[in-house]
């Protein structure tokens, strides 16, 4: 699973526009004036082939593509990507790709203004992350709950 942050310095690093045609992958226009992330054959490809494999790659797939909205402002159909991420992952038993989506979740809840939402989504990343050991991510995510609270 690919944390957010790290998924656009990953993006910035390995970005190359002239296949993409736009600027890059974080968040500029693309040429066409367009604001959407373009869908190219090889795109919808990996996808199919993540629906055939199961639901632990498209729970990743759609974990990610929440990660372009949020960074993108388009926090509604950020949240709508983690959501449908989490029934992904909790239906393929993966508790770390469901941590990491209720963390990146609380991110936009908080940027949507929904505190309540995203002190919960915190709390169950947080329970998570403890039940499987990653302490990483219980601090990250423990610091943000903090956050919220103040």
């Amino acid at each position: 699973m690919i944390e957010c942050g790290w998924f656009w310095k990953l993006a910035k690093m390995t970005s190359r526009p002239q296949q993409h045609h736009g600027d890059s992958l974080v968040g500029r226009p693309w040429k066409n004036g367009s604001s959407k992330v373009p869908t190219t054959p090889t795109d919808r490809r990996a996808r199919d082939i993540g629906r055939e494999i199961g639901g632990h790659v498209e729970g990743h797939a759609l974990h990610n593509l929440g990660c372009v909205f949020l960074r993108l402002h388009r926090i509604d159909e950020a949240i709508a990507s983690f959501n449908e991420a989490l029934r992904k992952h909790q239906a393929a038993g993966l508790l770390v790709g469901e941590a990491w989506t209720h963390k990146n979740l609380a991110e936009a809840r908080a940027e949507s203004g929904d505190a309540a939402g995203a002190r919960a989504s915190l709390t169950a990343a947080i329970r998570i992350f403890e039940q499987i050991g990653d302490q990483a991510g219980t601090a990250e995510a423990t610091s943000l709950l903090m956050l919220l609270r103040t």
